[in-house]
């Protein structure tokens, strides 16, 4: 699911300061009716002090109304989440694994700059942890990244506290969001998810065709 930063990404708007995502407003959903009044009901048997108590079960209708619908849909999509962002938060970080030798981890603007600044294809991949459309990708990057060694991968945490800003300022609206540099120009940027992974496949493929097209017109023109 990308989050919006949406099915593609979670917006870094909802980053607060401390880099968690900030507490959305609950949805008031759907009520319940009340519950029906108990009745009690004095059954006479051979020993006239005994009673017996019997309580009616309230019986629960729920609307059919497609608003009404939607807000129970909604609502257990959010307990679902919940419950998943609360199980990668008690786990051990998915994102601090190991990483092929290409695959470069930056913890400041600084190491960015210089990671990009090469003249090797640069993929930056921008991520948070409770993003989950960015874990599902991260073992599909990985395999990508060790069957092109001649690119550089960059991972870049916006939930760190030294990237956040800079992160923000770049205009990254949705995660995973992928960005592709040469010589510190920008080629090329998209959101995705993990159902497009194909087009991540082709850009690489595009500008390592076109990185090598281009060494083959330097070389003839220097033998000429």
């Amino acid at each position: 699911m990308q989050q919006s930063l949406g099915p593609a990404g979670q917006p870094l708007g909802s980053l607060g300061h401390s880099g968690r995502p900030r507490r959305g407003v609950r949805d008031g959903g759907p009520r319940l009716p009340p519950p029906a009044t108990a009745s009690v009901s004095d059954l006479s048997t051979h020993d006239s002090t005994r009673t017996s108590v019997a309580i009616e079960r309230p019986i629960v209708v729920l609307s059919g109304h497609p608003d009404a619908v939607r807000r129970r849909q909604e609502a257990s999509k959010r307990l679902r989440d919940a419950k998943i962002q609360g199980e990668l938060a008690s786990r051990e970080a998915w994102f601090e694994g190991s990483l092929p030798d290409n695959f470069l981890r930056v913890r400041t603007p600084e190491d960015f700059l210089e990671a990009i600044a090469g003249d090797t294809l640069v993929i930056a991949d921008f991520f948070v942890p409770w993003c989950l459309a960015c874990r599902r990708f991260h073992p599909a990057l990985i395999k990508l990244a060790s069957k092109n060694p001649e690119c550089t991968f960059v991972a870049v945490n916006g939930a760190d506290h030294a990237l956040h800003e800079f992160v923000a300022n770049l205009g990254i609206e949705k995660l995973p969001y992928f960005q592709f540099y040469r010589c510190g120009e920008i080629l090329s940027q998209f959101a995705a998810n993990l159902s497009k992974i194909g087009q991540l496949r082709a850009e690489i493929d595009f500008y390592k065709a076109r990185a090598l097209d281009h060494g083959r017109s330097m070389i003839s023109q220097s033998q000429t």
